[in-house]
């Protein structure tokens, strides 16, 4: 008994307790189940109502609940009635039992989980305890098997929402009211609502339901007034404010200071307000009215909202535009009447009069009101508040500027002792408004707005449509940190030469105002978008200029005042000051600007006598090419078409120097396969020159002086790096790098100790100077003119980053016009009209079940490998997987055997490959077959020794190289040379062939025209037939695609290809295994 009244008395309203006990006596309390400390029932009133309660050891309720509405404002009589039914059925007990009896109690609350309390001989029924863990079981899985979309049966009492504010004057709070309904549809009686169940109330709109959720979210219902407000209690007036407007269609009750809730109208217009100033014998008298829909309301006002200002009034409520809180509670307190002795009369007109005027609304017949009617200007002022940028929206009637008052239909102004009463045009008012608001920007307060993003590119952006929308700016020489110039910049140059260098001064200037140019440069550096100038303004750059100056950088070596060029990027500097409003140079720079650029009127040159042969016009031109470098102490690149006779243009060229009376030593580096090609050419070319071949393990390695004796010395590229120290030691006339793309990359160590080397003149041969990236072209250029293109890293984020990614054609014109005078390309279709056709047949063959089988498995495998790897690694990292997958799928497409030993079926394109090969051969044709896998060429081997059929074959393992060629060549008896395609793809001259088998594609399209090229040159004289193997719906055919989407970058440096597989991307590799 000492727990029921505790839990009672502590718990219920005398009252309350009273109903409990005899909604208990009259048997209301239903299916009483108990778990542990925790109790539930169903209590009969009006309808039935679930009740639960929480205990805690000691019996003593921790928390409860009821379904009723009247539990949501405090507890109710079900609740009490479930304490007398617990009491009477001595559940409270057991808290005045012994620890071991109250254990006890607890094995057996646990074994049986649920109990019913008025059972008590059922609870020790093993059978019904089982019935009751059945019924657990069930009720725990029923939502696998019950239909959860019927219907609830609806309740009987009906039930609507309401609104309620209440206010003290001080403090006001505004809440949702659930009002139960009778039968007929009147009231029954209100209740405040704590929260929600939608089933029992009529449909809401998901607009009200959001109001609802809010009001009734913790601490989201009431507001003081006329405070100190947090970010917070900012955005609760807000709401409010616009909780209040929605309010207008709904049904709310007004509560003051605790009274009876009343039925009050929530206005959707506003009304206004006027003070009217008056005099009598001794003071001013000045009298606030408020009027709505035309009437001036009568006293009390009550505040409901501070900001903006809503009251209550005449049983409504509404907004008051332009008055303000305080304003509002100086007149109420003082009965709406202020009083002003005229001995204050003068300080009141100059001091006070004046801005009561500008915030209120006045009517006088003490002081002479005008009313202007006249067409505002908009304006908007700049002014800044630390970093941030506001915005004030302003508009002009005449000669009076107002800020934007939202709905303000007349402003007035206290001016010369006359006070001007101004019509406010509010369409054109809010529209300016609605243009600021469109522009990203945030809301500060009415008309006061500041940029969501960085302030100064704001206005960068946004000033030009300022002007455009018809916004006069102002405030703009106020600024500070957030000045910006919107003057268009005038860049200028100054140019003057020195020995072998030109020093360049620029200058930007912004209407007077300038840059430093050690500020530009930093700036530039660290890729700002805004200039900072010498009177602290931003000034924008236009791109075009910022590039400019990145690539003055790129290419120049700074100096105090000025960036230094290299007289070599004469050009490239004239492309960057190309465009500027003024630049001044010196006569010097002039002349040798005009001499680079007379590249097709250069000086022709006379053929040596010595020379034994005859060239073709296009490569006399090529030879005068070469004196012009010359002249001008320029390396180049002679980049013509595989087979247009780079050799023999080179070879002539060293002749003419020869025949100069002077004794010259010149180091020729070539691949090892084509160093005997070398030697042939000068010996038939050029018989009086001494060549000394420095391969081979008898060549000298110490003494220099071994060079003196000879014209020409041939070496590798091997060699150069293990004789290094030898060569470097010497200083040669000519250094030419044949198939120079061989030091293509400039951190390798080819790359890095070509350079070393010393000479007077350097050239480059290849017919490929960009293979897969620009960078190749950097290497080259830095082995033939070092500086001209700047430093690998400039070079690398000017051009190599940006000219693929971003198809940046101005970077691509000034990268063409500084390498233009220093790469001589042709191509056979311009300069070689008189040689033979060459046809080009793409031969698909198509796999059959077997041998599809076999790439489809490992297709669909090697792709989930791969596309994981590079889900965990990157694309970058996972280069070797990728390479290793394309590999294994393209030699299925070669040989299955090539990858499983134990493949006994056919390869379609094998089987192709021997047809075509035969059918050749008997015609009497000599082909040339490439294929990039030895292996592959090992299984043709085999074949072709089974069927007896001569051949030669090359790779890297080959010795003696050039007797395996001069057999071919030389010998009707071989048809067929087998050929690697990365060891004898270049160099050799085999026109004996007119036929070319591609047994498999490389990515390169390049070398395979360098492959091709071996026989479709100068000195063919028949037609020649190209032939590519291809398997039909496979990674071959994706490699062709590929191909074809990756040529663009280096046919608009060079006219030529690029390889692709250092360009891959995971797209790509999609497209790979489709």
């Amino acid at each position: 008994m000492t727990n029921l009244i505790k839990n009672i008395n502590e718990t219920f309203l005398p009252k309350i307790r009273t109903r409990g006990e005899k909604y208990f006596k009259e048997g209301r309390v239903k299916n009483v189940e108990i778990s542990k400390n925790f109790v539930s029932a169903k209590i009969k009133g009006s309808e039935t109502y679930h009740v639960w309660i929480a205990f805690d050891e000691d019996l003593l309720h921790k928390r409860m609940s009821c379904t009723c509405p009247y539990f949501e404002k405090d507890n109710c009589k079900h609740l009490a009635a479930l304490f007398y039914y617990l009491n009477a059925n001595n559940y409270f007990d057991s808290a005045n039992k012994s620890p071991a009896q109250k254990d006890e109690n607890s094995k057996e609350s646990d074994s049986t989980e649920f109990s019913i309390v008025n059972n008590t001989e059922m609870q020790n029924d093993k059978s019904y305890n089982n019935l009751l863990a059945e019924r657990e079981f069930k009720n725990y899985f029923s939502p696998l098997i019950n239909d959860t979309q019927k219907l609830k049966k609806p309740p009987k009492t009906k039930y609507d929402i309401a609104y309620g504010i209440s206010s003290t004057g001080y403090h006001s709070e505004i809440f949702p009211l659930r009002l139960r309904l009778r039968n007929d549809g009147s009231i029954a009686d209100k209740s405040r609502l704590y929260n929600t169940n939608y089933n029992s109330i009529p449909y809401k709109t998901l607009e009200e339901k959001l109001i609802i959720d809010y009001l009734t979210g913790y601490g989201n219902n009431s507001l003081y007034l006329g405070q100190y407000r947090s970010k917070d209690d900012l955005r609760k007036q807000e709401m409010f404010n616009d909780i209040l407007h929605s309010f207008s269609d709904k049904k709310v009750y007004f509560q003051f200071k605790y009274s009876k809730f009343e039925s009050v109208e929530v206005l959707n217009e506003p009304a206004e307000c006027e003070v009217t100033i008056d005099e009598n014998i001794s003071d001013l008298v000045l009298k606030l009215s408020i009027i709505i829909e035309g009437k001036k309301i009568s006293k009390p006002v009550i505040t409901i909202l501070d900001e903006p200002l809503w009251v209550y009034a005449e049983n409504k409520i509404f907004k008051v535009n332009r008055l303000k809180f305080e304003q509002l509670e100086l007149f109420a307190n003082e009965n709406f009447e202020l009083y002003i002795s005229k001995d204050y009369l003068s300080l009141f007109e100059k001091e006070l009069l004046p801005q009561i005027v500008s915030k209120l609304p006045i009517v006088s017949n003490k002081y002479k009101i005008e009313e202007l009617n006249i067409n505002p200007v908009k304006k908007l002022l700049l002014e800044e508040s630390g970093a941030i940028l506001l915005l004030k929206i302003k508009f002009s009637y005449g000669n009076i500027d107002l800020p934007f008052v939202e709905d303000e239909k007349f402003a007035t102004l206290f001016v010369d002792n006359k006070i001007y009463k101004i019509k406010r045009d509010n369409d054109f008012e809010n529209n300016a408004v609605e243009e600021i608001k469109n522009l990203y920007v945030k809301k500060i307060s009415d008309g006061v707005f500041t940029p969501r993003k960085d302030p100064i590119n704001f206005l960068f952006e946004h000033f030009p449509l300022f002007k455009e929308m018809g916004f006069e700016i102002l405030g703009q020489e106020s600024l500070k940190k957030l000045k910006i110039n919107t003057s268009k910049p005038k860049v200028s140059f100054n140019i003057t030469s020195g020995i072998d260098w030109f020093d360049v001064k620029t200058e930007v200037d912004f209407n007077g105002t300038t840059i430093p140019f050690s500020e530009l440069v930093e700036q530039i550096k660290q890729k700002k978008k805004y200039l900072k100038l010498s009177d602290g303004s931003a000034g924008i750059l236009p791109d075009k200029w910022i590039k400019k100056f990145q690539q003055t950088l790129s290419f120049g070596e700074l100096e105090k005042d000025g960036i230094r060029f290299s007289k070599i990027q004469a050009l490239a500097l004239e492309a960057i000051i190309d465009g500027a409003d003024d630049f001044e140079t010196d006569e010097k720079f002039k002349e040798h600007i005009s001499k680079l650029k007379s590249f097709e009127r250069i000086m022709q040159q006379s053929i040596p006598r010595s020379f034994k042969g005859k060239l073709r016009d296009y490569q006399k031109f090529g030879l005068d090419w070469l004196y012009f470098l010359k002249e001008y102490s320029f390396g180049g690149i002679l980049a013509d078409d595989m087979g247009l006779g780079k050799t023999i243009q080179s070879i002539a060229l060293l002749l003419k120097e020869k025949s100069q009376n002077k004794k010259y030593t010149n180091l020729i580096v070539a691949p090892t396969s084509v160093v005997f090609n070398w030697i042939d050419e000068i010996n038939k070319f050029a018989p009086s020159f001494s060549v000394l071949n420095h391969t081979g393990i008898d060549r000298e390695r110490n003494d220099t002086s071994v060079f003196e004796k000879y014209d020409v010395v041939i070496t590798s590229y091997g060699l150069l790096l293990r004789d290094f120290e030898l060569l470097h030691n010497y200083r040669f006339h000519y250094i030419i790098l044949d198939e120079s793309q061989k030091i293509k990359n400039p951190v390798s160590k080819t790359g890095r100790v070509v350079r070393k080397l010393k000479s007077d003149y350097r050239l480059c041969l290849t017919g490929t100077p960009i293979e897969n990236n620009l960078t190749e072209l950097w290497s080259q250029m830095a082995f033939l003119n070092p500086g001209l293109l700047g430093s690998f890293k400039n070079f690398n984020d000017t051009f190599v980053k940006v000219i693929p990614k971003e198809d940046d054609q101005a970077t691509l014109k000034l990268l063409r016009k500084t390498i233009y005078p220093f790469v001589l390309r042709r191509t056979k279709e311009v300069v070689a009209k008189d040689l033979p056709e060459k046809t080009e047949v793409i031969h698909y063959c198509e796999m059959e079940k077997d041998q599809e089988r076999i790439y489809t498995f490992w297709k669909n495998s090697i792709k989930v490998e791969i596309l994981k790897e590079i889900e965990m690694k990157g694309i970058k990292k996972s280069g070797f997987k990728v390479l290793e997958g394309l590999l294994r799928l393209r030699q299925i497409c070669n040989h299955p055997v090539l990858v499983d030993n134990s493949y006994k079926k056919q390869s379609v394109k094998f089987e192709e490959f021997k047809m075509m090969l035969t059918k050749v051969i008997s015609e009497g044709h000599k082909v040339l077959v490439f294929s990039q896998f030895v292996q592959m060429l090992e299984i043709m081997r085999g074949y072709l020794d089974k069927e007896k059929f001569k051949y030669e074959l090359l790779t890297g393992r080959t010795r003696k190289r050039e007797e395996h060629v001069k057999n071919f060549k030389e010998s009707d008896d071989i048809k067929i040379f087998l050929i690697s395609l990365r060891a004898g793809g270049f160099g050799l001259n085999l026109t004996e062939a007119d036929y070319v088998f591609h047994y498999d594609p490389w990515w390169n399209p390049a070398v395979e025209v360098q492959a091709t090229d071996r026989t479709h040159r100068i000195g063919q004289d028949k037609n020649v037939f190209v032939y590519k193997f291809i398997t039909k719906n496979t990674i071959e055919e994706k490699i062709l695609q590929l191909q074809k989407k990756k040529q663009k970058l280096v046919r608009e440096i060079l006219s030529t290809e690029t390889s692709l597989l250092k360009n891959l991307t995971k797209e790509d590799i999609n497209i790979l295994f489709e």
